[in-house]
Formats: structure tokens, C-alpha cells, sequence
């Protein structure tokens, strides 16, 4: 009787997920189509457009950098190595 119990539940967890994947690839598929849309600028606008979005990137770029070596902090803790990578172990202490 109990092996029955859990063969329903498996097959309905089954189903359960299945409906969930078939839902999220036809909503990515929705989202796909949309970011092909074209963003049209005016071309009075379009030199102050460019330089902030290369603004933007230049930033976003150099801010990456600058957490990706030293270790994800943008402020250096104070037990850091000369190369400001910041560490926890220190004399068997967390």
C-alpha cells in the first residue's frame, strides 16, 4: 500500500516539473523575442547617448576589475596581503 503512496507522489512531482520546465522555456522564448526590438535614438541625441553609454562601460569595466583583484571587496579590510587580497585565517582564528 505504501509503495503505491510514493509511486503517485513521484509521478506527480514528474509532472509537477515538467509543467514548470515547459512554462520557463516558453517564457524565455517570450523574452528572447523582445530584446530584438531596436531602441531607435535621435540623431541630435545620439553623440550624448554614445558617450554616456561608453561612460557607463568604461566604469562598469574598471569597477570590475578593481573588486576582481582584491578579492570581491571595494573597501580593504584591514587583514589584507601587500597585494590588498583580504584574508581570515590568521593564527588558527576565523
Amino acid at each position: 500500500m505504501k509503495r503505491g503512496q510514493v509511486t503517485i507522489f513521484i509521478i506527480i512531482g514528474v509532472v509537477l516539473v515538467g509543467l514548470i520546465l515547459i512554462f520557463l522555456i516558453f517564457r524565455l522564448n517570450k523574452d528572447s523575442s523582445d530584446s530584438d526590438k531596436k531602441i531607435t535614438i535621435d540623431p541630435d541625441l545620439q553623440p550624448i547617448y554614445s558617450y554616456v553609454e561608453k561612460c557607463i562601460r568604461d566604469v562598469g569595466e574598471n569597477a570590475i576589475i578593481y573588486i576582481g583583484t582584491t578579492g570581491g571587496y571595494y573597501n580593504i579590510p584591514e587583514k589584507a596581503t601587500n597585494y590588498s587580497v583580504a584574508y581570515y585565517y590568521f593564527e588558527k582564528h576565523y
